[in-house]
């Protein structure tokens, strides 16, 4: 079921960033950085702290805003992931319209914008202070739901759409597949990422526990059969997160987590990278290029 594609995009390069030496550039006075700058992944770890530092003056116990270091971290190299694949022919991100489709409280359109993209956002309309305040910063295009499925976006006008533990929780998701084919324009990319995986040890644990869990899982095979029969071929398939994230219920693990964030981060990509113990892992994450 996998697609291979004769131009830049199967090279779907991982950029891996040291923090800024002393001697950098001050990032709190850039409003835009290039993705292939060496401080880019330290500029958007810094943008995205700021951000949630004040959202919290507003609101401050939003699921986002709970989310532990290493889940950020986790946001921050996915988005640069992302945007290494959009410009990998060359096209500078200002030329790259990117759907977020269902953005919740808008922190990757503001990250991919921080990056240079045109953003479009879109999702349910939200009273949550700290959604509006993050709104309000985006300069791309904010969208509402009107229909549970319908986009109100024309045929092929988006180069690429982002769609971030999504599309488990729509109604009808071959018929959002279905959309998305439709408002994305040839060869443009759909990232699936966050989806819940059907054989995640985490999630079993969890309900095992009581807490709350995903009703809608896939394996990967089950969520590349469901894309290709909707027009998207798989360009890139990778298991995420075999560690916990951000267990809010302890709290001195979780500051050990918050202190060792990269390191952890790192020993987690590796053990995701081992065949087997891989298919244990709380996420899937697949790009897809529109046929």
């Amino acid at each position: 079921m996998r697609v291979v594609l004769p131009w830049p995009l199967r090279v779907f390069e991982r950029v891996r960033v040291a923090p800024p030496r002393e001697s950098g550039p001050d990032l709190s006075t850039t409003s835009c950085i290039d993705v292939r700058d060496p401080h880019a992944e330290a500029f958007l770890r810094e943008r995205l702290a700021t951000l949630k530092s004040d959202a919290r003056a507003v609101e401050a116990d939003n699921w986002w805003l709970l989310n532990s270091n290493l889940t950020d971290l986790g946001y921050v190299r996915l988005v640069i992931d992302i945007a290494v694949a959009l410009t990998a022919d060359g096209r500078p991100p200002e030329d790259i319209s990117v759907l977020d489709w269902g953005g919740g409280p808008g922190f990757l359109s503001y990250l991919l914008e921080a990056l240079g993209f045109r953003t479009t956002y879109f999702d349910l309309k939200s009273d949550s202070p700290s959604y509006h305040l993050v709104l309000d910063r985006l300069s791309g295009s904010v969208e509402y739901v009107d229909d549970p499925v319908a986009l109100p976006f024309p045929d092929a006008g988006f180069d690429a759409a982002i769609s971030f533990g999504v599309l488990e929780h729509v109604p009808d998701p071959n018929g959002s597949l279905t959309e998305l084919h439709r408002v994305l324009k040839p060869g443009g990319m759909l990232f699936v990422y966050h989806y819940p995986n059907r054989y995640g040890y985490i999630e079993l644990v969890a309900k095992m526990l009581g807490k709350e869990v995903h009703d809608r899982r896939l394996s990967r095979r089950e969520l590349q059969t469901m894309l290709v029969e909707r027009g998207f071929g798989v360009v890139r398939s990778t298991y995420r997160y075999l560690l916990p994230r951000n267990i809010t219920d302890y709290p001195r693990a979780r500051a050990f987590v918050n202190k060792h964030s990269d390191g952890i981060y790192s020993f987690d990509a590796a053990l995701t990278r081992i065949p087997g113990l891989r298919a244990l892992a709380t996420t899937l994450n697949e790009a897809c290029v529109r046929r």
